[in-house]
């Protein structure tokens, strides 16, 4: 039996058409790589310049003249991110910031200590004296005072218009009441008076003495008609004579 004869291969079947075909791959992957990245797919220019190299320092100069080898400096700029595409280039100013000085509050003023209480005044020492017999009290009625409307007996009252001093210090002064009572007399005289006190402190400290005064003479009615007499006027003066001694305490 006769052999068959063998069908015969196609080119691209063989190894030199596997090569051809692997190399025409090849070139149209790297002409669509090489377009697209003309179109700015796979990279994009950066916006901002390129930082400035610093000039090199006077110290590598230096090293550079005394024949070291001063290594360079890395000046690959660092790599600007693009900013997404539709988005605006200029990026929002931040919002200043306004300080506030922070208030301080003074601490409260001390209050000022409490001035001492001044001290009590010393307690008078009270003290003992006394007005001798024979003692004469100026003294001037405090109202008026009539024979002819008085009756003996009746008490008026006076204060005397001079100082009186007695021993151990002590004095009545201008002003100190004295009580007296009326006394009638003959005429021409009709009225008289006599002592009756002295206040002293607040305290009525009996005295005995007569008296004599001042008097003007009046004309009133009376049981027989017209009565004739004499009245001691307010303000009038009267001498009181001290029969007796009188002992006052004073504070």
């Amino acid at each position: 039996m006769a052999d068959e004869p063998k069908p015969q291969q196609k080119w691209y079947h063989t190894a030199p058409g596997y090569l051809t075909a692997t190399a025409a791959l090849v070139g149209s992957i790297t002409a669509a790589v090489t377009g697209l990245s003309q179109l700015g797919v796979f990279h994009s220019k950066p916006d901002t310049p390129s930082a400035a190299v610093a000039p090199a320092s006077a110290s590598s100069s230096a090293s550079q003249r005394s024949g070291h080898r001063v290594a360079p400096e890395n000046r690959t700029p660092a790599r600007i991110e693009p900013a997404p595409r539709g988005a605006s280039s200029t990026a929002p100013a931040p919002a200043p910031v306004t300080s506030h000085p922070a208030t301080v509050t003074p601490p409260p003023a001390a209050a000022p200590a409490p001035a001492p209480a001044p001290a009590p005044p010393p307690a008078p020492v009270a003290k003992t004296g006394s007005i001798g017999p024979g003692t004469t009290l100026e003294l001037a009625s405090g109202s008026r005072v009539c024979s002819t409307g008085s009756s003996d007996g009746d008490k008026f009252t006076t204060t005397t218009v001079t100082p009186v001093s007695g021993s151990n210090g002590i004095s009545l002064p201008v002003g100190t009441q004295v009580i007296l009572s009326v006394v009638s007399a003959k005429a021409p005289v009709f009225i008289t008076a006599k002592g009756v006190s002295i206040d002293v402190a607040g305290k009525a400290v009996p005295i005995s003495g007569t008296a004599t005064a001042h008097t003007e003479f009046n004309a009133a009615p009376s049981a027989k008609g017209i009565g004739i007499g004499a009245c001691i006027p307010q303000g009038g003066r009267v001498s009181l004579r001290l029969t007796d001694g009188v002992s006052v305490t004073q504070p």
